[in-house]
């Protein structure tokens, strides 16, 4: 029986299901930061 760590709330979760919001809420900040880098670069672009 594996015990899973609590989160902020107190709840606990299965560490599977942790694992993976864990890793979707790395790949939503991860293409948020791609997106936010490519618009810089193509504003920047434009405006030469």
């Amino acid at each position: 029986v594996t015990s899973s760590s609590p989160t902020p709330m107190g709840c606990k979760y299965h560490q599977d299901s942790e694992a993976t919001i864990h890793c979707q809420i790395n790949l939503k900040l991860y293409t948020s930061y791609i997106y936010l880098s490519s618009l810089t670069t193509l504003t920047s672009v434009m405006w030469l």
